[in-house]
């Protein structure tokens, strides 16, 4: 038996997230204990988690309300979360997960790590304060993820990966009140049988009206449509889903006065809303926990992704699920403050009800075609050998972002798997000719340039090695190789991981740094060369294709090569 830490100081949907990584350790052995490190707020969320040991809880309000007062010493605040942290740096544990990846849980990580046993996962600061890393898989998580604007992978499999365990959906995840699963089977029941219509069997669908930010709602006047739509559809019922506040009702008011009233809209807390999700045929929802929660419970979800919504890190996993977006070459994944309401205007209102419409069709009738609007298309997700990715269904997707999101998935594969790609391959061919030559001829070349800044930084680090004169030379070099990393190319992967470990030399004499800086460089003109093999097996691949469609049925655009 061992027990492990898991540290979560993210946000409620987080912490609901995180019950496919406790799921999944406790599947791969039943004996091992998980307890969960949380912000005091999110206790509740962290305690309906099934598999978990214990919850400890930070009071992080009570800390900020103690330093931010003039009367108290910040003394007062640094007590208090010592106190808050006193039982876990008591206890012997045999890992400690990093999840949230921040500074404070980082902190954390080494006091309860460093010159002790505990294994940890994820990254830690050693004594000279350079960030440590436990595998290849945390640079993902903290330097890729972050930085490549193409996400390849999503959170949820970057964790599994980290530890090593395989991911493990379950519906099993976590814990439900039996009351109240009791009256919402009973109450929902009753709704099926006294509006079923024309001898069908009614099918209920969930509306979510909110979310903690207005870029990443839906527009009231498109909730307005799309409810009068499914109320037109003889099979389909809308239930609205609010939370227990009164901007949330009155928003449900709103929408129910266009239908003099006869609306039924559940109003769920966190303990009850697993029960209410259950009984579901179907939620619609934006990003937000109720699409973590979902999951977690298998009710299939079309995911609006708006906003800063970001939709290739934490989308639904759920394989029966959708998510809606505008072309994401349209979107802007980050907060601005400034440009909110442009953001709003431009992209949020191009999905419109009749393709969230479209969407409950395709995932509720089988053989139902998806037809969606101009520049709006929907994903999927399918699983391949490292987790789940979102496959392109529907819809128009900008060529240019497919071909980095999916062959930046498909490096990863080739570089830390060995696994086939041909899956992948299949999908991106079907993206128009002329513009996967244009996309590989700009890859090629920024390979072949980061290559050249590549070999000139290892002669300038040779030379440094003989003449110490010569150190400002590489350090030129270097920075120069180091841009590399900086672009939306493939080519910047295996340099953000470059410059992760140059970033974290640990070594204490000049010749040690030497050492192991010339090795770094090496192993990545290897991963170079594995970027540039990609590129040329998938335009192989494409040829192959083409040639073999031209031969089905010949057309003379189609015989040339890619």
């Amino acid at each position: 038996m061992s027990d492990i830490l898991l540290i979560n100081f993210k946000r409620l949907g987080d912490i609901y997230s995180s019950a496919h990584l406790i799921q999944s350790i406790v599947t791969k052995d039943p004996s091992t204990k998980v307890s969960i490190l949380v912000f005091k707020e999110f206790e509740l969320a962290a305690r309906s988690i099934k598999n978990v040991a214990n919850v400890y809880t930070v009071n992080r309000k009570e800390i900020e309300t103690l330093k931010k007062n003039r009367i108290y010493s910040n003394g007062f605040a640094l007590n208090s979360f010592f106190d808050d942290i006193n039982d876990i740096a008591n206890l012997k544990w045999d890992q400690v997960i990093n999840y949230s990846n921040d500074r404070l849980s980082t902190y954390l990580t080494s006091l309860l790590t460093i010159g002790s046993k505990p294994e940890y996962a994820g990254i830690r600061f050693t004594k000279r304060q350079t960030v440590e890393y436990s595998s290849i898989w945390s640079i993902i998580f903290n330097d890729v993820l972050t930085s490549y604007k193409y996400t390849p992978v999503n959170f949820n499999d970057a964790y599994h990966h980290l530890i090593g365990a395989q991911f493990q959906i379950s519906e099993d995840s976590i814990k439900t009140n039996a009351k109240y699963n009791e009256s919402a089977f009973k109450n929902f029941t009753q709704l099926r049988e006294a509006e079923a219509r024309s001898g069908n069997q009614i099918k209920l669908v969930g509306i979510q009206l909110k979310t903690s930010r207005a870029s990443k709602d839906i527009p009231m006047e498109t909730l307005t449509v799309l409810v009068n739509k499914i109320l037109d559809c003889p099979e389909l019922y809308p239930i609205l889903l609010v939370a227990p506040s009164q901007e949330e009702k009155a928003i449900a008011n709103k929408i129910n006065e266009h239908f003099d009233n006869s609306l039924v809209s559940v109003e769920a807390d966190l303990k009850a809303l697993p029960s209410v999700l259950i009984n579901l045929d179907l939620v619609i929802t934006p990003d937000t926990l109720t699409k973590h929660m979902a999951d977690l419970v298998d009710t299939p979800v079309i995911e609006g992704s708006l906003g800063e919504a970001p939709l290739f890190k934490q989308a639904t996993v759920n394989p029966q699920s959708i998510v809606l977006s505008v072309d994401p070459a349209l979107r802007e994944f980050s907060v601005k403050k400034t440009d909110s309401d442009l953001i709003w205007k431009n992209q949020n209102k191009m999905i419109e009800a009749a393709d969230i419409l479209s969407a409950v069709f395709y995932l509720l009738n089988e053989n139902t075609a998806l037809n969606l609007g101009q520049r709006v298309c929907a994903y999927q997700p399918v699983r391949d050998g490292l987790g789940y990715r979102l496959k392109l269904i529907a819809g128009e997707s900008d060529p240019q972002w497919e071909l980095a999101r999916q062959l930046g998935r498909c490096y990863m594969m080739k570089s830390l798997t060995g696994l086939k790609t041909d899956e992948i391959f299949s999908d991106l061919v079907e993206l128009p000719r002329q513009q996967i030559r244009k996309w590989l001829d700009g890859e090629k070349a920024k390979v072949s340039e980061a290559s050249k800044n590549l070999l000139g930084a290892i002669r300038s680090l040779l030379q440094a090695g003989e003449n110490s004169a010569k150190g400002g030379d590489f350090v030129r070099s270097l920075d120069k190789l180091l841009l590399s990393s900086e672009t939306d190319s493939l080519v910047s992967l295996p340099s953000l991981w470059f410059r992760a470990n140059i970033e974290s030399l640990n070594s204490t004499t000049l010749e040690e740094n030497i050492k192991e800086v010339e090795g770094l460089l090496y192993k990545l003109k290897g991963e170079y060369q594995k970027v540039f093999d990609l590129l040329k097996d998938f335009e192989n691949f494409a040829n192959k294709e083409r040639i073999l469609r031209a031969t089905q049925n010949p057309t003379p655009s189609e015989v040339a090569p890619a």
